[in-house]
C-alpha cells in the first residue's frame, strides 16, 4: 500500500458528517481538491464556527500569463550544457548546438531525439533514437521514445511492439506507463490496469525510490488511473519534492487538478512547469485547456495555443484545440481544417475524431455523426469520453436538451462513470429536474469524491436551499426565492415577468415549452454554483432553455428585473430556434428587448462600437460570434454585447420584428446566417455589415474623433509599430505608436514615439493625449497645455475633457472641475462617468438633484444613487417624483427600509392610500437601517 503522505491542499477547509460527505461551508466556497477518502477523516479539518468570517477569494485571476519577454540564449559549451538548454526550451538553441559533429555521437543523438519529440517531429525521432541505444544505459528510455513517437504518429501497433519487447525490463517504468495508455486509448481496460498495477508495485517494493522524480510521477498517473486520487496526489506531491523543476509532473498534475474541476491548483502547477521552461508546447496546451476550462477565456486560450502550435506544429492535440475553438465560432471550415491537420499527424486520434463528430452535431449533420462515432467506437468501444467532450461543445452550442442524452449514452457505456453521472446530474438540474438531478449527483459522489463541482452542487442544496429558499408558483412560472425575500419580491417579479412572457409570446407568436423555472440567489457564490457548480463565474443571470438562475437584489447593486428579462427573451430565442441561435444574435436580441422595455436599460456605448468599426475590429455579422470567442479584454467583450444589441436594433428596424423571429426559426436547419440573410431579408450578409456601418457612423458624426483617442485600439504593438517603421514621415502613424507604446508599459518608446509624431506635425492630436496622458502621470501641470491644444483646435473629446477635470481637481478647482465635466457630458450627453462626477462634486448644492436625476437616467445598476436621489427628494417633499420611482425602487433596492417608508410617505401625501399600504406592510419585515 502507498504510505501515507501530507495532501496538497492549498486552501481546503471542511467538516465532515460523521463518515458522509464533507461539508463546505457557503461563506468560504472555493474551488480546491477535496479530500475524503474511504470513510476516513482527512488532515487539515476545520469546524464551521472556526471559519473566518472573510468574503469569499475568487480563483487566482488570469490563471497564468504566457510568457512574452524575449529570454537570453545560454552558452552551449557541451552536450551536459544542451540538456540542460533542452530542459528549459531553448530548442533552436539546442539544435543549433547539435549541428555539430557532436550531434552524431550516441549521446547527441539522445538529445536530438528528445528534441525532435518535444517540438513534434515524431518521424525524425527514430533514427536517433536508435544510435541513442547503442548507448546500454540509454537503451530502455530510447526505445521508450521511439515508441512514444510512434503513439503521436498513430503507429500503435509498432509501437506496442517495441513496448512488449521492454516488459520483462525492471526498470521500464515509463515504458509501462506509455503501454498503459495506449491499451486505455485502444479499449483494453485489463491490459492498462495491469500494467498500471505493476507501476504501483514498483513503488510499495521501492523499485522506485523516494528520490526518483520521473518515477514517482508515473506511480502518480497509475494510482489516478486506477481511481485511488488520493494516493495520486500524494505521490506527485513526492515526485514534486524529489524535483520540482520537472516540468511533466507539474503538467501531469494540473491534469488531475483539472479533471476534478479545481482550476486553481491546476493553474498553479502550469505556473510552476512554465517557470522551469516557458515554451514547452505541451504546457501550453494545457494552459489553453485550462483557460477554456475555467472560464471560456479565449483570448488566453489563443494566445497559449498560438504558442504551442509556433514550437510544435507536430502536436496533434493542439490542433484539435484549434479546431474545437473555430467551432465555438461557428467557423465551420477552419474547424473542419484542424481536424484533418490533426488525423493527418494521428490518424488514430479519437479526440480528433470527436471533434469531427462535433462539428457534424452542431450542423445536425445525421449521417457523419454517426460516421464519427462508428470510427471513436470501433477503436475503443469503451470510450465514454466521446460524449462528455460532445457536451462540452452542447453547452456552448444551448444543446442543453442533447447533454442530458450524452450523459446517458456515456452512462450506458460504463456505469461507473462517475463524470458521466456528474454531467447527468449537473444538466438535469438545468433542465429543472431536480429530484432525478440530485439522484445522479450523489451517484457521481458514491464514486469520486474529488469533483469540486458535485462536490459543491450537492452542499448547496443540501445545505442552503433546503433551508433558506422556497419555491411558490405564478403561471406560467415557478419561482425560487429566499425565504426573507419573498415578501418583498413576489409580486413585482410576478408581475413584471408575467407582463413581459405575455407580450413576447405576442410578438415571437410562440409559447415555449414549461415549465419555466426562475431562481433567484442571494450570493453571487450560491448563484454561481447553482449554475455552473463552482463559486465564480463572473455572470449574474444565465438561461438554460427552461430554467433561468440569477442574483436576487441581496447579492448585489444592479437591477434585477432588467436582468431577468434579459434572461427571458433567450427562453424563447433559444426554443424557438430548437436550441441553435448564435451566441452572438441571442445577446443581442435579449439587449434589444430590455432596450425597448424601459429606457434606462439601453447601454449607452455607442462609443466603444465606434471605436471598433472605426478600427475594423468588429466581425462582420457572419461571423459575429467571433467577437465573443476573440475578445482580448473587457472592452472587447461590452463591445461585442452592444454591437449585437445594436445589430438586433438595426435588423429589426430596417426589416421589422416579423422577419426577425422567421430568422429565429431558419436557424433551426440552417446555421450560416449569410444563408438565411439571403433567404430572409433578400440582401447579402455583407450589404448588411457596410450598411450598419455606415447608420452607425453617420449617428456618431458628432463624436467620431473621439474613436482616435481609445487607446485600446493601439494594443496591437506589433502591427503598430511595422505600420510606423514603414511610414516614417507619417505623424499619426507615429502618434499610434506613442500610444501602442504607452499601453505597453515602454515609458522610453513613448517618448521617442511622442516626440517623432510632434516633430512632423505639432498638432498631431494623439500625440499630444498621449503626452497629456505622460504628463498627468508624473503630475506635470504641462498635461493643461497638451489638452487645451487639442480642445482648440477641434479635437475636442469626452475624454479630453475628463482629464482636464482630474486636473482641475488636483489643483482643488472645484468649479474648474464642473466646467470640464459639462463639457464632457455635452460632448457625449448619454456615458455615465462625467455624470457621475458632477454628481460627485455638486454633493450638497441645488445642482445635485439633477444631475442625479440625468446619471440615474443612463446608469439603471447604481443603488447608492438611487437612495441619495429619494433622500434629496424627501428632503424638498417631491413626493410625485418619489411615487414616479415606485418600480425603480423595486427592480434596484427593494430590500431597503428607509426607502419603502419614503414611499409610503409619499403615496399617502397623494392620495394613494391603497398602494402606500402595501409598502408600509413590506417595511416592517425589513430590517431598519
Amino acid at each position: 500500500m502507498l504510505a501515507t503522505m501530507p495532501v496538497r491542499l492549498r486552501s481546503f477547509r471542511t467538516t465532515r458528517r460523521g463518515s458522509a460527505r464533507p461539508t463546505l461551508a457557503m461563506a468560504s466556497l472555493v474551488a480546491t481538491f477535496v479530500a475524503a477518502c474511504g470513510g476516513t477523516t482527512p488532515p487539515l479539518v476545520v469546524p464551521h464556527d472556526e471559519l473566518p468570517d472573510i468574503p469569499l477569494e475568487p480563483l487566482p485571476q488570469p490563471i497564468v500569463a504566457v510568457r512574452e519577454t524575449v529570454r537570453e540564449s545560454p552558452t552551449i559549451a557541451s552536450l551536459d550544457d544542451a540538456e540542460r538548454a533542452l530542459e528549459s526550451g531553448f530548442y533552436g538553441t539546442v539544435a543549433e548546438a547539435l549541428g555539430t559533429p557532436r550531434g552524431d555521437e550516441p549521446r547527441g543523438a539522445c538529445l536530438a531525439a528528445r528534441l525532435r519529440y518535444e517540438t513534434g517531429r515524431y518521424d525524425e525521432v527514430h533514427a536517433f533514437a536508435e544510435r541513442c541505444a547503442t548507448i546500454e544505459a540509454r537503451r530502455i528510455d530510447a526505445r521508450t521514445l521511439d515508441a512514444e513517437a510512434d503513439v503521436a504518429r498513430g503507429r500503435l501497433d509498432r509501437a506496442s511492439e517495441i513496448l512488449g519487447a521492454l516488459d520483462s525490463e525492471p526498470t521500464a517504468h515509463r515504458a509501462r506507463l506509455v503501454h498503459a495508455r495506449l491499451f486505455a486509448k485502444t479499449g483494453r481496460r485489463d491490459e492498462a490496469r495491469a500494467l498500471f498495477r505493476r507501476l504501483i508495485d514498483a513503488y510499495n517494493d521501492e523499485t522506485i525510490r523516494s528520490t526518483d522524480a520521473a518515477g514517482l510521477s508515473y506511480v502518480a498517473i497509475a494510482a489516478w488511473q486506477l481511481g485511488a486520487i488520493r494516493d495520486a496526489n500524494q505521490a506527485f506531491t513526492r515526485a514534486t519534492r524529489a524535483d520540482r523543476r520537472r516540468v511533466e509532473t507539474q503538467r501531469e498534475w494540473a491534469a488531475l487538478f483539472a479533471s476534478k474541476r479545481d482550476y486553481g491548483h491546476a493553474a498553479e502547477s502550469l505556473d510552476d512547469a512554465l517557470h522551469t521552461n516557458p515554451d514547452d508546447p505541451r504546457t501550453l496546451l494545457a494552459l489553453a485547456r485550462l483557460h477554456m476550462a475555467s472560464d471560456y477565456d479565449f483570448d488566453g486560450a489563443n494566445r497559449a495555443l498560438a504558442r504551442a502550435l509556433f514550437l510544435a506544429p507536430g502536436l496533434a492535440e493542439a490542433h484539435v484545440l484549434a479546431g474545437t475553438l473555430a467551432l465555438y465560432g461557428q467557423d465551420f471550415d477552419g474547424a473542419t481544417a484542424s481536424v484533418e491537420r490533426a488525423r493527418a499527424i494521428d490518424p488514430t486520434s479519437l479526440d480528433a475524431a470527436t471533434l469531427a463528430a462535433g462539428i457534424a452535431f452542431v450542423r445536425s449533420d445525421a449521417e457523419a455523426f454517426e460516421r464519427e462515432k462508428a470510427a471513436v467506437f470501433s477503436q475503443n468501444p469503451s470510450h465514454g469520453a466521446f460524449y462528455t467532450s460532445l457536451a462540452e461543445v452542447g453547452e456552448w452550442e444551448h444543446r442543453y436538451p442533447d447533454l442530458v442524452t450524452f450523459a446517458r449514452e456515456a452512462i450506458a457505456i460504463d456505469r461507473g462513470d462517475a463524470s458521466a453521472w456528474a454531467l447527468l446530474g449537473l444538466q438535469l438540474l438545468h433542465e429543472g429536474d431536480e429530484h432525478e438531478a440530485l439522484d445522479a449527483l450523489r451517484e457521481a459522489w458514491s464514486r469520486d469524491r474529488y469533483d469540486v463541482m458535485v462536490f459543491n452542487t450537492l452542499n448547496l442544496y443540501d445545505d442552503v436551499i433546503s433551508r433558506d429558499y422556497e419555491d411558490f408558483e405564478a403561471a406560467p412560472f415557478r419561482f425560487r426565492v429566499a425565504h426573507t425575500e419573498r415578501a418583498a419580491l413576489e409580486e413585482p417579479l410576478t408581475r413584471l415577468l408575467g407582463s413581459a412572457y405575455r407580450d413576447m409570446v405576442s410578438r415571437y407568436a410562440f409559447t415555449p415549452v414549461g415549465p419555466l423555472r426562475f431562481e433567484l440567489y442571494t450570493s453571487a457564490q450560491q448563484f454561481a454554483v447553482r449554475t455552473s457548480g463552482l463559486p465564480s463565474i463572473g455572470i449574474q443571470g444565465v438561461c438554460f432553455g427552461k430554467l433561468v438562475a440569477a442574483m436576487s437584489p441581496s447579492a448585489g447593486s444592479f437591477d434585477w428585473a432588467a436582468i431577468t428579462w434579459h434572461e427571458l427573451a433567450h427562453v424563447f430565442h433559444i426554443q424557438l430556434s430548437d436550441n441553435r441561435v448564435p451566441r452572438w444574435l441571442t445577446e443581442g436580441l435579449a439587449e434589444y428587448e430590455t432596450r425597448i422595455a424601459r429606457p434606462e436599460w439601453r447601454r449607452e456605448l455607442d462609443h466603444v462600437l465606434v471605436v471598433a468599426l472605426e478600427s475594423d475590429a468588429l466581425p462582420p455579422m457572419a461571423r459575429m460570434n467571433e467577437a465573443f470567442t476573440h475578445a482580448r479584454s473587457a472592452e472587447d467583450a461590452i463591445a461585442a454585447y452592444h454591437a449585437s444589441s445594436e445589430i438586433a436594433a438595426y435588423l429589426v428596424g430596417r426589416f421589422g420584428f416579423a422577419k426577425m423571429v422567421e430568422l429565429l426559426r431558419g436557424f433551426r436547419t440552417e446555421l450560416r446566417f449569410d444563408v438565411l440573410a439571403e433567404r430572409i431579408f433578400g440582401v447579402t450578409s455583407a450589404s448588411l455589415d457596410a450598411d450598419f456601418r455606415r447608420v452607425v457612423l453617420a449617428r456618431n458624426a458628432g463624436t467620431r474623433t473621439e474613436a482616435r483617442f481609445a487607446l485600446q485600439r493601439y494594443r496591437d504593438v506589433e502591427a503598430v509599430r511595422a505600420y510606423a517603421s514603414s511610414h516614417p514621415r507619417d505623424a499619426m502613424a507615429q502618434g499610434s505608436l506613442a500610444a501602442a507604446r504607452l499601453i505597453a508599459g515602454d515609458s522610453e518608446g513613448t517618448n521617442r514615439a511622442i516626440e517623432a509624431a510632434l516633430s512632423l506635425d505639432p498638432h498631431e492630436s494623439l500625440a499630444l493625449f498621449v503626452r497629456a496622458r505622460v504628463e498627468l502621470e508624473a503630475h506635470d501641470p504641462s498635461a493643461e497645455r497638451d489638452l487645451r491644444a487639442l480642445v482648440s483646435d477641434g479635437r475636442d473629446s469626452y475624454a479630453a475633457r475628463l482629464l482636464l477635470a482630474q486636473l482641475a481637481l488636483a489643483r482643488e478647482d472645484a468649479q474648474g472641475a464642473i466646467r470640464e465635466l459639462t463639457a464632457a457630458v455635452a460632448f457625449d450627453p448619454l456615458r455615465p462617468d462625467a455624470l457621475a462626477g458632477l454628481v460627485a462634486e455638486t454633493h450638497g448644492e441645488p445642482a445635485e438633484l439633477e444631475w442625479l436625476a440625468r446619471y440615474l437616467a443612463v446608469e439603471e445598476h447604481d443603488r447608492e444613487a438611487l437612495d441619495r436621489y429619494v433622500a434629496l427628494l424627501v428632503e424638498q417633499h417631491e413626493n410625485a417624483r418619489i411615487v414616479s420611482l415606485e418600480e425603480r425602487i423595486e427592480r434596484l433596492d427593494p430590500m431597503n427600509r428607509a426607502l419603502r417608508v419614503a414611499l409610503v410617505d409619499a403615496l399617502l401625501a397623494t392620495g394613494q392610500s391603497a398602494r402606500a399600504e402595501r409598502h408600509r406592510r413590506l417595511a416592517t419585515t425589513l430590517p431598519a437601517d
